[in-house]
């Protein structure tokens, strides 16, 4: 593809690319949503046609999302990790590693934690035993430097529980809210909780509620997953308790049989389409093994349970495992003496494509016409 510029003394093409009714028709055309974005970088006229809403239309609907890479979490250890996928050395995957801000690296500020991840956006708070001046923020990696983040307003205070339990980011693109915080708890049977949304700026209590349960949770752990208007939680009683936004009511689903809760890394629900739920079941040790010797944890799953990463914990290898060509590879070591609990956030480049709006300037740092 060539830009402009080098098409100066080529009548013809030069016509052909410099005219925006021509360039209407060719750049849906692209199959490659990293071509569509280097045809957006090339001059001012190109980005205007490249981010025209009919062009964004016209673009295959169904190009699959691509995961770039992750971000490994240690508990109490250091900041968020972003590490690339072994196959994102592919041309379109490694053009936006290279113009995406991913790092957490130049962030003063210890013990950031990552809260969701989820449609090219990461959800990420601060430590509560620090006293940071900083609310929770959204970044988003691949849009342009100083319009990748967006500070969230202060969170409202609560008595119950002390600290949000989760926050999340929302799983429909036409859902206007900007995030959801879930306060949950319980007392034996009876389960309460307090649900804010962030809408235009504003927290608002979106609805409390509480129920009597026919078992007791025991705990409600912090393995949550927000998906089509229901947040599912695992619990300490071996079942999975749904709060139903929509309704605010609870229920409860069983584990399916032979499904044991063994450990808080051994069951991993995440999503699939058409309101399908997925649940990972981590391996147990064979006989005549021991338990440190062959116990592997489930770290991060993908959604429609395309891929599973998985850590080895006599060794500290966290592994990404295909689960249709059944390939693994090897992405991440932990240090020898880091004992922390560990997570995994993938992070996917999904269609479409977000390109930096022009201002007034009309597209400094861009090519001149």
């Amino acid at each position: 593809m060539l830009s402009p510029l080098l098409v100066e003394e080529d009548t013809a093409a030069n016509k052909v690319l410099t005219n925006d009714d021509l360039l209407g028709e060719i750049l849906p055309r692209i199959h490659c949503p990293s071509c569509l974005a280097c045809a957006a970088l090339t001059c001012k006229r190109w980005l205007r046609n490249a981010s025209n809403e009919t062009t964004i239309c016209r673009f295959p609907s169904r190009i699959s999302s691509h995961l770039l890479g992750v971000y490994v979490s240690i508990d109490g250890f250091s900041n968020p990790k972003f590490v690339p996928l072994p196959d994102a050395s592919r041309h379109e995957l490694a053009v936006a590693l290279q113009h995406g801000n991913f790092s957490f690296s130049d962030m003063d500020c210890p013990l950031l934690s990552i809260w969701d991840c989820r449609n090219d956006r990461v959800l990420y708070g601060f430590s509560k035993f620090f006293n940071v001046a900083l609310g929770p923020a959204v970044r988003v990696p691949l849009r342009c430097p100083g319009e990748n983040t967006v500070i969230l307003p202060p969170q409202p205070s609560t008595t119950w529980p002390n600290c949000p339990h989760a926050m999340l980011l929302p799983d429909d693109d036409s859902d206007d809210t900007s995030c959801y915080r879930v306060d949950i708890g319980n007392k034996d049977r009876t389960v309460y909780a307090r649900v804010f949304v962030l809408r235009a700026g504003t927290w608002t209590v979106h609805f409390s509620t509480l129920a009597d349960l026919a078992k007791s949770p025991q705990k409600i752990l912090t393995m949550t997953l927000l998906m089509r208007g229901k947040i599912y939680m695992l619990t300490m009683a071996g079942y999975i308790l749904t709060l139903d936004l929509a309704t605010t009511g609870f229920s409860i689903v069983d584990l399916p049989r032979g499904v044991e809760f063994e450990y808080s890394d051994n069951l991993v629900p995440c999503q699939g389409d058409n309101s399908v739920l997925y649940l990972f079941n981590g391996g147990e040790p064979l006989d005549g093994q021991e338990w440190e010797e062959a116990v592997v944890s489930i770290v991060g799953v993908g959604d429609n349970a395309e891929f599973v990463f998985l850590e080895f914990e006599e060794i500290g290898v966290i592994a990404y495992m295909h689960l249709k060509s059944r390939k693994v590879k090897k992405v991440y070591q932990r240090h020898p003496d880091n004992d922390f609990a560990i997570s995994v956030l993938p992070f996917m480049m999904v269609w479409p494509v977000v390109f930096p709006e022009l201002g007034v300037d009309e597209g400094e740092g861009l090519q001149q016409e």
